[in-house]
């Protein structure tokens, strides 16, 4: 049994299955005769020993699932329902256009607060699928770039001259780190691809600035 698990004689209870009443007698008795409270239940002919079992074995693997039938497979399940009420059931659904959980209250084999619990518990419970994530767009980073100290335009020939034909750059020739800032891009939520290509292009517009952080 799951540990968030109500107990079985407060499932039962819910379930309009037993009384208040007989669930304070069968706990009584389960402390006087040290037995199980479906035993109990069972032996006063209040539920079936089935009934009792499914509650504990079955029932919380079910809760919150999605489904695996119609109400009338779970009816069948817990030994409320027997094949032969079930076909008689489902003519009577076909014939009158009623509710499956309709003719067996009309019946008289299971109270309506019972296939509430049934249809409440396991088909309004079934796990829905996660929304679709919205796209946010990141924030770019500092970029550094390399990039030559102001040379005229003879000195700069002389240096990719060297750099062509020895393979390494002009000694003397240093190179040093210029930071360019790019400003931060506030962040904003985007619901679509498209909405993000068009605050990329509009941040771009107003900022003169391309996506890698460069001017244009």
């Amino acid at each position: 049994m799951a540990t968030n698990q109500k107990p079985i004689g407060i499932i039962l209870q819910e379930a309009k299955l037993i009384t208040p009443g007989q669930l304070e007698v069968a706990l009584y008795e389960q402390k006087q005769f040290e037995m199980l409270l479906g035993e109990i239940l069972s032996h006063h002919g209040w539920i079936s020993q089935e009934t009792a079992d499914f509650f504990v074995d079955l029932w919380p693997t079910m809760v919150g699932q999605p489904l695996q039938g119609p109400i009338g497979y779970y009816l069948k399940m817990a030994h409320l329902l027997d094949e032969d009420q079930i076909e008689r059931i489902l003519q009577e659904q076909q014939r009158l256009g009623i509710r499956f959980g309709s003719v067996a209250v009309l019946k008289g084999w299971l109270k309506e607060e019972t296939i509430n619990f049934f249809v409440k518990n396991i088909a309004s419970t079934a796990k829905d699928p996660p929304p679709p994530t919205a796209l946010v767009l990141p924030v770019p980073q500092l970029n550094v770039l390399p990039r030559r100290s102001p040379r005229s335009i003879e000195a700069q020939d002389k240096e990719t001259y060297y750099e062509s034909y020895h393979g390494e750059p002009l000694p003397g020739t240093e190179i040093e780190e210029v930071n360019i800032i790019t400003p931060a891009i506030p962040r904003q939520r985007c619901d679509s691809p498209r909405q993000a290509a068009e605050t990329l292009i509009l941040f771009d517009e107003q900022t003169g600035l391309n996506a890698q952080g460069h001017n244009e």
